[in-house]
């Protein structure tokens, strides 16, 4: 589809470039900008709070009235990232991430709402032992102590450790890590930061018990740390997302890791041994979420529980 200068495409599907303003001086091009940008700002605060009244009373209705409205504003789809989708995966539901309430990046109200969560989805199982993979801050480890639960929180970097008592705070590669001894697995903010290799090797260790996972993955979302194309790689689809090693929430040794597509990801946790998964929406992110994975019966009993 042709497009106009700005990205929209005409009604007709052909292009019409907006006339550009006159500009007299830099000082005029940044007062331009500025308005302009002042303008969109306006408009997008007024969509969202559109929206939250609508979900107040509407919640599912409201994320479809919204989509719809939204994607007639912007006369596109966020799909020109993509791939077409597989005839496998043709049957999948729409990930909840398409939600345009869903913020792009986190901020003090996502990070809350992770918070709680987190809590629920802890509620729901029984109090034991609890293994917090790549725990970084620690502070899921530490809401985990305060629920009742034994918690070992393991890291290949120990510089975000905090010092509660009540934790074992555990320097380890999260790869070589064994999870025989637990309970529940929390990978929280972990698994986007490896390779696909890993991703499936740790998913068939940590079978036969329940894991609680938190991740980012590629829902067609424009991202500059993101490929711009898919890959396809042994019938998992997904892009690679580049690390900065230098960074403490990077990943520990690979500089590229694997987000897989959504059917992709849901394939990944069934041939693992995850029958049931159950998916928490609406998204926190717009793409990003919580998933509670429990195995199936056989696993459970093979891992001895």
């Amino acid at each position: 589809m042709a497009t106009t200068t700005n990205g929209r495409p005409t009604a007709s599907g052909s292009s019409t470039p907006s006339p550009a303003p006159t500009i007299d001086s830099p000082a005029a091009l940044i007062a331009d900008l500025e308005k302009r940008l002042a303008k969109a700002e306006a408009e997008a605060r007024r969509w969202h709070r559109a929206h939250d009244r609508v979900q107040s009373t509407f919640p599912v209705r409201a994320a479809r009235v919204t989509r719809r409205t939204l994607r007639s504003l912007s006369g596109r789809r966020s799909a020109s990232t993509a791939t077409p989708a597989r005839a496998a995966d043709a049957q999948a539901p729409a990930a909840p991430s398409a939600t345009p309430a869903a913020p792009r990046f986190p901020n003090e109200e996502t990070n809350a709402r992770r918070m709680e969560i987190f809590d629920h989805l802890l509620a729901t199982l029984p109090k034991g032992k609890i293994v917090d993979l790549g725990a970084g801050h620690g502070h899921f480890s530490v809401r985990a102590a305060d629920a009742g639960w034994s918690v070992t929180a393991a890291d290949a970097r120990t510089v975000r450790f905090q010092s509660d008592p009540r934790v074992e705070w555990v320097h380890s590669d999260v790869r070589n890590f064994d999870v025989e001894p637990y309970d529940v697995i929390l990978c929280l903010g972990l698994f986007y930061h490896l390779t696909l290799e890993d991703q499936l090797n740790l998913l068939r260790r940590w079978a036969g018990r329940p894991l609680i996972i938190d991740t980012h993955l590629d829902t067609g979302q424009e991202r500059p740390d993101l490929t711009a194309t898919r890959v396809t790689i042994d019938g998992y689809e997904g892009r690679y997302y580049g690390e900065n090693l230098e960074s403490a929430l990077a990943s520990w040794e690979n500089t590229e890791s694997f987000w897989p597509t959504v059917p992709s990801f849901r394939r990944m946790l069934a041939e693992a041994g995850f029958k049931v998964v159950l998916e928490v929406a609406p998204w926190y992110l717009i793409d990003r979420t919580f998933f509670l994975a429990l195995p199936s019966p056989a696993a459970t009993a093979e891992s001895g529980e």
